[in-house]
Protein backbone atom coordinates (compact mmCIF):
# COMPACT_ATOMS: atom_id res chain seq x y z
CA UNK A 1 0.00 0.00 0.00
CA UNK A 2 0.70 3.29 -0.31
CA UNK A 3 0.06 6.71 0.95
CA UNK A 4 0.76 9.98 1.28
CA UNK A 5 0.76 12.53 5.25
CA UNK A 6 -1.42 15.64 4.51
CA UNK A 7 -0.80 16.99 7.78
CA UNK A 8 1.38 20.14 7.13
CA UNK A 9 2.56 19.76 11.12
CA UNK A 10 3.25 16.30 10.87
CA UNK A 11 6.42 14.40 9.98
CA UNK A 12 5.48 12.44 6.91
CA UNK A 13 5.02 14.95 3.87
CA UNK A 14 5.95 12.68 1.30
CA UNK A 15 4.45 9.55 -0.04
CA UNK A 16 4.89 6.58 2.14
CA UNK A 17 4.99 2.66 1.31
CA UNK A 18 4.31 -0.31 3.27
CA UNK A 19 4.63 -4.20 2.74
CA UNK A 20 2.44 -6.86 4.82
CA UNK A 21 2.07 -10.47 5.01
CA UNK A 22 5.59 -10.78 4.49
CA UNK A 23 5.53 -14.84 4.59
CA UNK A 24 4.10 -14.67 1.05
CA UNK A 25 7.69 -14.01 -0.32
CA UNK A 26 8.54 -17.85 1.02
CA UNK A 27 5.70 -19.39 -0.45
CA UNK A 28 3.79 -19.72 2.90
CA UNK A 29 0.50 -18.57 1.92
CA UNK A 30 -2.52 -18.42 -0.72
CA UNK A 31 -1.44 -16.48 -4.22
CA UNK A 32 -4.68 -14.26 -3.89
CA UNK A 33 -3.05 -12.24 -7.05
CA UNK A 34 -1.46 -14.50 -8.76
CA UNK A 35 2.06 -13.97 -8.83
CA UNK A 36 3.23 -15.92 -11.86
CA UNK A 37 6.00 -17.76 -10.36
CA UNK A 38 6.50 -18.43 -5.72
CA UNK A 39 9.46 -20.48 -5.92
CA UNK A 40 13.02 -19.75 -5.10
CA UNK A 41 13.80 -19.88 -8.50
CA UNK A 42 11.49 -16.72 -9.52
CA UNK A 43 13.16 -14.06 -11.38
CA UNK A 44 13.07 -10.51 -9.56
CA UNK A 45 11.04 -8.89 -12.31
CA UNK A 46 8.57 -11.43 -12.68
CA UNK A 47 5.61 -9.33 -11.02
CA UNK A 48 6.40 -6.51 -13.02
CA UNK A 49 4.17 -8.16 -15.59
CA UNK A 50 1.17 -8.19 -13.13
CA UNK A 51 -1.89 -6.34 -14.47
CA UNK A 52 -5.74 -5.86 -14.28
CA UNK A 53 -7.01 -7.89 -11.25
CA UNK A 54 -3.52 -9.09 -10.46
CA UNK A 55 -2.14 -5.95 -9.80
CA UNK A 56 -5.68 -4.32 -8.23
CA UNK A 57 -4.16 -0.85 -6.60
CA UNK A 58 -1.49 -0.62 -9.82
CA UNK A 59 1.96 -0.98 -7.87
CA UNK A 60 2.91 -2.21 -11.28
CA UNK A 61 1.59 0.95 -13.32
CA UNK A 62 3.30 2.93 -10.45
CA UNK A 63 6.90 0.95 -10.83
CA UNK A 64 6.64 1.09 -14.37
CA UNK A 65 5.85 4.41 -14.36
CA UNK A 66 8.91 5.68 -11.82
CA UNK A 67 11.35 3.27 -14.18
CA UNK A 68 11.32 5.78 -16.89
CA UNK A 69 13.40 7.49 -15.34
CA UNK A 70 17.22 6.70 -16.00
CA UNK A 71 18.28 8.10 -12.30
CA UNK A 72 15.68 5.86 -10.66
CA UNK A 73 16.01 3.03 -12.84
CA UNK A 74 19.61 2.69 -12.04
CA UNK A 75 18.94 2.74 -8.20
CA UNK A 76 16.26 0.26 -8.86
CA UNK A 77 18.37 -1.98 -9.92
CA UNK A 78 21.48 -1.17 -7.75
CA UNK A 79 19.69 -1.38 -4.52
CA UNK A 80 18.19 -4.96 -5.23
CA UNK A 81 22.03 -6.09 -5.63
CA UNK A 82 23.57 -3.97 -2.33
CA UNK A 83 20.72 -6.01 -0.32
CA UNK A 84 21.72 -8.91 -2.33
CA UNK A 85 25.66 -8.22 -1.07
CA UNK A 86 24.33 -7.31 2.25
CA UNK A 87 20.99 -7.82 4.30
CA UNK A 88 19.19 -10.60 2.13
CA UNK A 89 22.55 -12.45 1.68
CA UNK A 90 23.13 -16.07 1.84
CA UNK A 91 25.21 -15.67 5.19
CA UNK A 92 22.90 -13.21 6.71
CA UNK A 93 19.67 -14.39 6.39
CA UNK A 94 20.61 -17.89 7.35
CA UNK A 95 22.31 -16.56 10.52
CA UNK A 96 18.99 -13.90 11.28
CA UNK A 97 16.90 -17.56 10.82
CA UNK A 98 19.11 -19.44 12.89
CA UNK A 99 18.97 -16.81 16.05
CA UNK A 100 15.07 -16.58 15.49
CA UNK A 101 14.88 -20.45 15.29
CA UNK A 102 16.69 -20.46 18.66
CA UNK A 103 14.52 -18.25 20.35
CA UNK A 104 11.67 -20.29 19.20
CA UNK A 105 12.67 -23.78 19.80
CA UNK A 106 12.04 -23.91 23.83
CA UNK A 107 8.29 -22.84 23.50
CA UNK A 108 7.70 -25.05 20.12
CA UNK A 109 6.88 -28.39 21.95
CA UNK A 110 4.04 -27.10 24.22
CA UNK A 111 2.64 -24.65 21.19
CA UNK A 112 1.97 -27.76 18.98
CA UNK A 113 0.12 -29.33 21.61
CA UNK A 114 -1.86 -26.80 22.81
CA UNK A 115 -2.84 -26.21 18.59
CA UNK A 116 -2.84 -29.78 17.83
CA UNK A 117 -0.19 -29.56 15.67
CA UNK A 118 3.60 -31.52 15.87
CA UNK A 119 7.31 -30.74 17.00
CA UNK A 120 8.50 -32.26 14.10
CA UNK A 121 5.88 -30.36 11.85
CA UNK A 122 7.64 -27.25 12.92
CA UNK A 123 11.23 -28.26 12.45
CA UNK A 124 10.22 -29.58 8.81
CA UNK A 125 8.69 -25.74 7.91
CA UNK A 126 12.03 -24.57 9.60
CA UNK A 127 13.45 -26.63 7.15
CA UNK A 128 11.73 -25.51 3.87
CA UNK A 129 12.93 -22.21 5.17
CA UNK A 130 16.27 -22.65 4.66
CA UNK A 131 16.39 -24.00 1.94
CA UNK A 132 13.83 -21.68 0.60
CA UNK A 133 16.36 -18.51 1.50
CA UNK A 134 19.40 -20.96 0.13
CA UNK A 135 18.03 -21.87 -3.14
CA UNK A 136 17.12 -17.71 -3.59
CA UNK A 137 20.23 -16.07 -2.68
CA UNK A 138 22.12 -18.61 -4.89
CA UNK A 139 19.41 -17.73 -7.55
CA UNK A 140 18.97 -13.96 -7.58
CA UNK A 141 22.89 -13.17 -9.81
CA UNK A 142 20.86 -15.41 -12.49
CA UNK A 143 17.89 -13.45 -12.20
CA UNK A 144 19.01 -10.42 -12.27
CA UNK A 145 21.16 -11.32 -15.53
CA UNK A 146 17.76 -12.63 -17.18
CA UNK A 147 15.59 -9.61 -15.82
CA UNK A 148 17.84 -6.26 -16.76
CA UNK A 149 20.31 -7.62 -19.15
CA UNK A 150 23.31 -7.48 -17.10
CA UNK A 151 26.81 -9.10 -17.08
CA UNK A 152 28.30 -11.13 -14.70
CA UNK A 153 28.84 -11.60 -11.54
CA UNK A 154 31.82 -10.08 -10.89
CA UNK A 155 33.95 -9.84 -7.64
CA UNK A 156 34.36 -6.30 -7.00
CA UNK A 157 36.69 -5.11 -3.65
CA UNK A 158 36.42 -1.41 -2.14
CA UNK A 159 39.34 0.11 -0.62
CA UNK A 160 40.06 3.58 1.14
CA UNK A 161 43.30 4.50 2.03
CA UNK A 162 45.57 5.65 4.26
CA UNK A 163 43.15 3.72 7.26
CA UNK A 164 40.65 6.04 8.61
CA UNK A 165 40.73 8.88 6.33
CA UNK A 166 37.07 8.16 4.70
CA UNK A 167 34.74 6.71 3.76
CA UNK A 168 33.00 5.11 0.37
CA UNK A 169 29.51 5.54 -1.29
CA UNK A 170 28.51 2.35 -3.69
CA UNK A 171 25.10 2.79 -5.13
CA UNK A 172 23.21 2.92 -1.70
CA UNK A 173 25.50 1.42 0.65
CA UNK A 174 27.48 3.43 2.71
CA UNK A 175 30.95 1.28 2.79
CA UNK A 176 33.33 2.41 6.15
CA UNK A 177 35.07 -0.76 7.23
CA UNK A 178 37.58 -2.08 4.28
CA UNK A 179 38.70 -3.91 2.47
CA UNK A 180 34.48 -4.68 1.15
CA UNK A 181 33.73 -7.64 -0.86
CA UNK A 182 30.82 -8.36 -2.99
CA UNK A 183 29.73 -9.62 -6.27
CA UNK A 184 28.54 -6.71 -8.93
CA UNK A 185 27.62 -6.73 -12.50
CA UNK A 186 28.17 -5.24 -15.76
CA UNK A 187 25.56 -3.82 -18.31
CA UNK A 188 25.17 -1.16 -15.78
CA UNK A 189 26.97 2.04 -14.48
CA UNK A 190 27.57 1.58 -10.32
CA UNK A 191 28.08 4.77 -8.57
CA UNK A 192 30.87 5.76 -6.32
CA UNK A 193 31.01 8.89 -4.40
CA UNK A 194 34.22 9.11 -2.07
CA UNK A 195 33.09 10.65 1.53
CA UNK A 196 36.31 12.12 3.56
CA UNK A 197 36.52 12.43 7.17
CA UNK A 198 37.84 15.88 8.76
CA UNK A 199 41.12 16.56 8.12
CA UNK A 200 41.22 14.50 4.72
CA UNK A 201 40.68 15.44 1.02
CA UNK A 202 39.93 13.27 -1.77
CA UNK A 203 42.51 12.53 -4.39
CA UNK A 204 41.87 9.88 -6.97
CA UNK A 205 40.36 6.65 -7.20
CA UNK A 206 42.50 3.76 -8.41
CA UNK A 207 41.56 0.59 -10.11
CA UNK A 208 43.54 -2.43 -12.02
CA UNK A 209 41.11 -3.06 -14.94
CA UNK A 210 38.58 -0.24 -15.42
CA UNK A 211 38.32 3.92 -15.91
CA UNK A 212 36.26 6.08 -14.20
CA UNK A 213 33.56 8.55 -15.60
CA UNK A 214 33.76 11.61 -15.40
CA UNK A 215 37.23 11.06 -14.44
CA UNK A 216 39.09 9.67 -11.83
CA UNK A 217 39.59 12.39 -9.79
CA UNK A 218 35.98 13.14 -9.32
CA UNK A 219 34.54 12.71 -5.93
CA UNK A 220 31.08 11.35 -7.52
CA UNK A 221 32.21 8.25 -10.40
CA UNK A 222 30.65 5.55 -12.45
CA UNK A 223 32.26 2.71 -12.92
CA UNK A 224 30.77 -0.04 -15.47
CA UNK A 225 32.13 -3.32 -14.95
CA UNK A 226 33.77 -5.91 -17.48
CA UNK A 227 35.77 -8.28 -14.53
CA UNK A 228 36.28 -8.35 -11.21
CA UNK A 229 38.47 -5.49 -10.00
CA UNK A 230 39.24 -3.88 -6.50
CA UNK A 231 38.49 -0.02 -7.04
CA UNK A 232 40.43 2.44 -4.21
CA UNK A 233 39.26 5.47 -3.04
CA UNK A 234 42.62 7.63 -2.24
CA UNK A 235 42.02 10.59 0.32
CA UNK A 236 45.16 13.16 1.20
CA UNK A 237 45.28 14.72 4.67
CA UNK A 238 45.49 18.39 4.69
CA UNK A 239 46.70 19.27 8.44
CA UNK A 240 50.42 18.27 7.36
CA UNK A 241 52.44 21.46 5.93
CA UNK A 242 52.89 20.82 1.64
CA UNK A 243 56.56 21.43 2.75
CA UNK A 244 56.55 18.07 4.75
CA UNK A 245 55.15 16.17 1.44
CA UNK A 246 57.76 17.13 -0.71
CA UNK A 247 60.44 16.60 1.76
CA UNK A 248 59.53 13.10 1.90
CA UNK A 249 60.98 10.81 -0.58
CA UNK A 250 60.12 7.07 -1.64
CA UNK A 251 61.83 4.14 -3.60
CA UNK A 252 60.37 1.02 -4.75
CA UNK A 253 61.84 -1.36 -6.39
CA UNK A 254 62.27 -3.45 -8.48
CA UNK A 255 58.63 -3.08 -9.92
CA UNK A 256 58.79 -6.48 -11.42
CA UNK A 257 59.89 -8.75 -8.76
CA UNK A 258 61.31 -12.44 -7.51
CA UNK A 259 61.43 -12.81 -4.31
CA UNK A 260 62.79 -9.40 -2.79
CA UNK A 261 61.55 -6.23 -2.76
CA UNK A 262 63.76 -3.10 -2.04
CA UNK A 263 62.45 0.19 -0.30
CA UNK A 264 64.60 3.26 -0.01
CA UNK A 265 63.03 6.14 1.79
CA UNK A 266 64.12 9.44 3.75
CA UNK A 267 61.70 11.27 6.46
CA UNK A 268 62.20 14.53 7.47
CA UNK A 269 61.99 14.14 11.19
CA UNK A 270 60.70 11.73 14.02
CA UNK A 271 57.45 10.06 12.81
CA UNK A 272 55.42 6.69 12.09
CA UNK A 273 56.13 4.53 9.67
CA UNK A 274 54.43 1.33 8.08
CA UNK A 275 55.29 -0.64 4.90
CA UNK A 276 52.43 -3.32 3.77
CA UNK A 277 51.92 -5.75 0.95
CA UNK A 278 48.43 -6.39 -0.34
CA UNK A 279 47.36 -8.64 -3.42
CA UNK A 280 44.89 -7.21 -5.70
CA UNK A 281 41.66 -8.37 -3.96
CA UNK A 282 43.23 -6.27 -1.13
CA UNK A 283 44.48 -9.09 1.10
CA UNK A 284 47.50 -8.57 3.26
CA UNK A 285 50.42 -10.08 2.87
CA UNK A 286 52.43 -11.06 6.09
CA UNK A 287 55.96 -8.96 6.29
CA UNK A 288 58.60 -9.31 9.14
CA UNK A 289 58.05 -5.80 9.85
CA UNK A 290 57.78 -3.98 12.90
CA UNK A 291 55.30 -0.67 12.04
CA UNK A 292 54.57 -0.02 15.50
CA UNK A 293 57.91 2.28 15.86
CA UNK A 294 58.21 5.62 15.27
CA UNK A 295 61.63 6.22 13.19
CA UNK A 296 64.19 9.39 13.57
CA UNK A 297 64.95 11.60 10.85
CA UNK A 298 67.10 10.36 7.88
CA UNK A 299 67.83 7.65 5.44
CA UNK A 300 66.55 4.15 5.38
CA UNK A 301 67.11 1.22 2.93
CA UNK A 302 65.10 -2.17 3.58
CA UNK A 303 64.77 -5.32 1.83
CA UNK A 304 61.53 -7.40 2.43
CA UNK A 305 62.34 -11.11 1.44
CA UNK A 306 59.08 -13.20 0.33
CA UNK A 307 60.56 -16.33 -0.39
CA UNK A 308 58.35 -17.90 2.17
CA UNK A 309 55.01 -16.07 1.49
CA UNK A 310 54.03 -18.63 -1.54
CA UNK A 311 53.12 -15.75 -4.10
CA UNK A 312 50.89 -16.38 -6.58
CA UNK A 313 51.89 -14.72 -9.89
CA UNK A 314 50.19 -11.18 -10.65
CA UNK A 315 49.67 -7.63 -9.38
CA UNK A 316 50.48 -6.29 -6.10
CA UNK A 317 50.01 -3.23 -3.61
CA UNK A 318 52.85 -1.72 -1.62
CA UNK A 319 51.75 0.91 0.78
CA UNK A 320 54.40 3.43 1.92
CA UNK A 321 52.83 5.38 5.34
CA UNK A 322 55.12 8.05 6.54
CA UNK A 323 53.50 10.16 9.69
CA UNK A 324 50.00 11.09 7.78
CA UNK A 325 51.15 10.32 4.15
CA UNK A 326 50.36 7.76 2.43
CA UNK A 327 51.50 5.98 -1.18
CA UNK A 328 50.82 3.29 -2.84
CA UNK A 329 53.34 1.37 -5.20
CA UNK A 330 51.73 -1.28 -8.16
CA UNK A 331 54.23 -4.17 -8.34
CA UNK A 332 54.07 -7.98 -10.41
CA UNK A 333 55.15 -10.46 -9.12
CA UNK A 334 56.83 -13.48 -11.75
CA UNK A 335 58.95 -16.15 -10.60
Amino acid sequence: GWWRGLDSTGTHLRWGYLLWDNDATFGFYINYTGIPNTTPNADPCDAEALSGSSDPEGHMQLLAKLRTNPDFNQFYIARQIDLWNTVFSCDNMLTQLDSTVAIIDPEMAQHAARWNGTYNEWKSNVQQLRNFISDRCNYLSTGFVNCYSLTGPFDLVVNSTPAGSGSVKLNSLTINQFPFSGSYFGGMENKLQAQPNAGYVFDQWQANHHAFSPSATSLNSKITLTTSDTVTATYIYTAIPELLWSDISVNVYPTVFGNEISVDYYIPEQMPVTIKLFSALGQEIPLAIDNSKSLSKGNYSLKLDLSSSSLANGMYFLSFSAGKMQKSFKLVYGE
